[in-house]
């Protein structure tokens, strides 16, 4: 079950722009700090700690899109 859930939420990551999924990857899969994500790419915590915001509500987004049933016709 683990394994098909961390494919479920790689292949949602995928979906995210780069500048997301970065943030998104370092801080949630690396448990990495906005302070040493900040540091490591040469940004402001501000802008870590903003993108991580939109990041993961892309993604929660994502996720119930995916869970949503389909519409009947």
């Amino acid at each position: 079950m683990e394994a098909i859930l961390q494919e479920f939420i790689e292949t949602l990551m995928r979906l995210l722009e780069p500048r997301y999924a970065e943030v998104v990857w370092r801080a949630e899969i690396l448990n990495h700090p906005p302070t040493r994500i900040a540091t490591d790419l040469g940004l402001s915590e501000q802008i870590v700690i903003r993108r991580l915001q939109l990041g993961r509500r892309t993604l929660l987004h994502l996720v119930m899109l995916t869970l949503e049933p389909p519409l009947k016709v």
